[in-house]
C-alpha cells in the first residue's frame, strides 16, 4: 500500500493542474525528482503522465489530494499516440511534450497565493499542453516558453523546468504580447469545457486537428503556398489560426473559396496546373506529411474542389485515392488523351464555344473546358478533314471547292473563322450525306443517252454558276445521271437543254445593238454614234442567256426614232429612188444630224418633200 505523506511534505493541488505537475511539485518538497519520487511511492511517473487510474489513485493518496480532481485534469493515453481529455481525443502531435509553455501572470499569481515552498508553488495548467492554444484566457497575454529541447529524464517534471525562470517572471510578463484569445483558441477552450460551445462545421474534427487545419489554412492564405513553416513565429501562427478559423468554421463553401483564391494567385504562364502547384504547402501536408485520418473531411473538400476545377481524371490520384471521373480537361490533357495537336484543338474548341474567351487566353495547362460536354465534339474533330482533304474527298476541283465547302450543304463542324482557323474541319459523315443527297435520284448514264454533260461543263455552256446547278439538283428540279468514269461530285451529269430552260433569266424586253442595227439598216459605227450623242436612248441590262451586261434599246424608243428620222439609204429603199439621185433631189434640205459625227445622212421626216 502506498504510504500517505505527512502534511508538511505535500503541496495543495492547483485548479486545472496536470497530475504530472502535481507529482513534480510533491517530489520537489521531498527533495526528489519526479521519477524517483514516484518509484519510491510504488508507481511510475510515466503512468501518471499517461493518466492511468491506478497511478493517479496512488498519487492522490500519498499526496493527500482527491483522485477525481487529478482525473479531471489528466490526459489519458488511449492508444500509442492518442490521448483523451474531458471527452476530447487529442493526438500526441497536438500536445507539447518536449517543451514547456506557461502564462507568466499565472505563475506570479501562484507564487503569491499558494502556501508551500516558493519553488513548488507554480503549477502547470492542463490547457498549456495544447499546442494550438497560445494565449492565456485569464490574463489575455501570450504564453511564454519556460523550457524546450528537454532531456528524456526531464520530460514532464514541471517544477524542475520552471525553477530557473522564476526570478525573471516579471520581465517575462512585460515582454509577452497583450492580446485576447483568438476565435480559434476560444473554440478549442470551449470544447475542453472551459467555455460555452456553439456547434459548427469543425466539430467533426479531432480537437488538435481543428487547430492544425485552421493554422494551415490561415498560413497559406496569409503567406502563400510556398511558405516555410519553420520561418514563422508564434505570433504569426496565432494570426494564421484566427484567419483559418474564420474560413473553416463556415464550412466547405468558404474553404473552397480560399482554394479558388490560391488558384487565382498562380502564375498564369506556369505550365503546371495540378493541386501540388496550386496548393503546394497545404497539399504536401495533407498528401505526404500526415497520414492522420482525422483530416479526411478536409481532404474530401480539397479533392472535390480539385476534381471540379482542375483537369484531373482516370490515371490521376488525390491523397492516395484514384480519380474515377473527369470533370474538366485542359488543352494539354485533352490533346494527350485524344492524340491531336493542341493548337488545332484549341482553335476548334474556341470556335465551337466549348472554350471560353477567358480560358482561351490561358496557356494550355490552364485553358479548361467541360470534358463531358466537349467529348463528342472532340471525337468528331480529331477524325475531321481539312479543307483540302474535304475537297479531295468530294472530288471537287478548284475554284469550285470554295463555293461548295462554304455552302449550306457542306458546313464545317464549327463556324469557321479564317483568321483564327486556317484549315476548316469537315466531318466525313456530313460529306457523305451531301453526296448521298446529290446523287439520291441519279441513275447511271445509259449508252446513247445524249444531252447529258458534267456539272462543270454544264455551267460553262449554260452560262450559270455551278452552285446554281447544285441547288436545282438538291431541289429535285433536274434529272441527274452518273458517269461511270468519275467519282463523287464530278460523277454527276445533267441534261443541258433542261438546265438552260431553268437557268435562263427573265427577258429584259429591249433590243440588242445588233437587232437595232438591222432594224435601222445602219452600220455598227453609226448606231454607236447615235447612241453616244443621245439621238437614240439606251440602257444597260443583263443578258438573260449569258448573264453579261449589254446595252439595249427600248422598242418604243426605236419606233419614235424611226418615225422622227430617216437615213438617206432607208429613204432610198422606201421610195425606190437610187440614193445618188435621191441625194441630188434633197439638196437644200438640212440634215437632222452632223454627218461628220454620226457617219451617215439623217433627215427629219417632216422636212422631206413629196417625191
Amino acid at each position: 500500500m502506498t504510504p500517505q505523506l505527512p502534511i508538511n511534505m505535500t503541496v495543495p493541488i492547483g485548479r486545472g493542474e496536470l497530475p504530472s505537475s502535481f507529482a513534480s511539485r510533491t517530489a520537489f518538497v521531498n527533495r526528489r525528482s519526479a521519477r524517483d519520487f514516484c518509484l519510491d511511492m510504488g508507481f511510475k511517473f510515466q503512468d501518471v503522465v499517461d493518466g492511468k487510474p491506478e497511478a493517479l489513485a496512488r498519487l492522490a493518496h500519498c499526496g493527500r489530494s482527491v483522485v477525481d480532481v487529478l482525473d479531471r485534469s489528466a490526459f489519458r493515453r488511449v492508444e500509442a499516440r492518442l490521448f483523451e481529455f474531458n471527452g476530447e481525443i487529442i493526438s500526441r502531435s497536438g500536445l507539447l511534450r518536449g517543451r514547456v509553455r506557461a502564462c507568466a501572470s499565472c505563475l506570479m499569481a501562484d507564487m503569491e497565493q499558494i502556501q508551500c515552498e516558493s519553488e513548488a508553488r507554480p503549477y502547470q495548467r492542463a490547457h498549456w499542453l495544447i499546442g494550438h492554444i497560445r494565449t492565456c484566457p485569464h490574463h489575455d497575454e501570450a504564453l511564454i516558453d519556460v523550457a524546450h529541447d528537454l532531456a528524456p529524464n526531464g520530460l514532464h517534471d514541471f517544477t524542475k523546468m520552471v525553477i530557473p525562470v522564476l526570478p525573471s517572471l516579471a520581465a517575462l510578463r512585460e515582454s509577452s504580447a497583450r492580446r485576447k484569445p483568438s476565435t480559434l483558441e476560444h473554440y478549442l477552450l470551449s470544447r475542453l469545457n472551459m467555455g460555452s460551445h456553439t456547434p459548427n462545421w469543425l466539430d467533426r474534427f479531432r480537437l488538435d486537428a481543428v487547430g492544425k487545419l485552421c493554422e494551415m489554412l490561415g498560413v497559406v492564405d496569409a503567406h502563400g503556398v510556398r511558405v516555410r513553416l519553420n520561418d514563422l513565429t508564434e505570433d504569426q501562427f496565432f494570426e494564421a489560426g484566427t484567419r483559418g478559423f474564420e474560413i473553416a468554421s463556415q464550412g466547405e463553401a468558404d474553404i473552397r473559396e480560399l482554394l479558388a483564391n490560391l488558384q487565382r494567385r498562380q502564375d498564369p504562364a506556369k505550365k503546371a496546373a495540378g493541386p501540388k502547384s496550386a496548393f503546394y504547402r497545404l497539399y504536401e501536408w495533407l498528401a505526404h506529411e500526415s497520414e492522420d485520418a482525422a483530416f479526411d473531411p478536409l481532404r474530401d473538400v480539397v479533392a472535390r474542389h480539385c476534381i471540379e476545377t482542375m483537369p484531373l481524371g482516370p490515371g490521376d490520384e488525390l491523397f492516395g485515392k484514384p480519380v474515377h471521373q473527369r470533370r474538366l480537361h485542359s488543352i494539354h490533357t485533352a490533346s494527350r488523351e485524344y492524340g491531336t495537336h493542341p493548337k488545332r484543338l484549341r482553335k476548334l474548341l474556341h470556335l465551337a464555344g466549348y472554350l471560353s474567351d477567358e480560358a482561351n487566353s490561358q496557356v494550355d495547362d490552364h485553358a479548361l473546358f467541360n470534358a463531358e460536354a466537349a467529348h463528342e465534339f472532340i471525337e468528331r474533330a480529331i477524325d475531321a478533314l481539312t479543307f483540302k482533304e474535304a475537297a479531295n474527298y468530294l472530288n471537287v476541283p478548284r475554284p469550285h471547292d470554295v463555293s461548295l465547302l462554304d455552302s449550306r450543304y457542306v458546313t464545317p463542324i464549327v463556324d469557321a473563322d479564317r483568321q483564327t482557323l486556317n484549315h476548316y474541319a469537315f466531318d466525313r459523315d456530313r460529306l457523305d450525306s451531301f453526296l448521298k443527297l446529290l446523287l439520291s435520284e441519279a441513275s447511271v448514264l445509259a449508252p446513247g443517252e445524249d444531252g447529258f454533260v458534267g456539272i462543270l461543263e454544264a455551267g460553262k455552256r449554260a452560262c450559270c454558276g455551278v452552285m446554281e446547278i447544285v441547288d436545282l439538283i438538291m431541289d429535285k428540279k433536274l434529272k441527274v445521271r452518273t458517269s461511270p468514269s468519275e467519282r463523287g461530285f464530278l460523277s454527276a451529269m445533267v441534261d443541258l437543254s433542261e438546265l438552260r430552260s431553268l437557268v435562263r433569266l427573265e427577258d429584259h424586253g429591249g433590243m440588242s445593238l445588233r437587232q437595232a442595227e438591222k432594224s435601222l439598216g445602219v452600220t455598227t459605227g453609226v448606231l454607236k454614234a447615235l447612241v453616244m450623242h443621245g439621238h437614240l436612248p439606251s440602257r444597260v441590262e443583263v443578258n438573260p442567256i449569258n448573264r453579261c451586261p449589254q446595252t439595249v434599246i427600248d422598242p418604243a424608243d426605236m419606233t419614235i426614232f424611226k418615225t422622227t428620222y430617216v437615213s438617206l439609204m432607208q429613204l432610198a429603199e422606201e421610195t425606190g429612188i437610187h440614193f445618188n439621185r435621191l441625194k441630188m433631189e434633197l439638196v437644200g434640205i438640212p440634215l437632222a444630224m452632223d454627218r461628220d459625227l454620226i457617219g451617215s445622212r439623217f433627215y427629219h421626216r417632216s422636212s422631206i418633200p413629196p417625191l
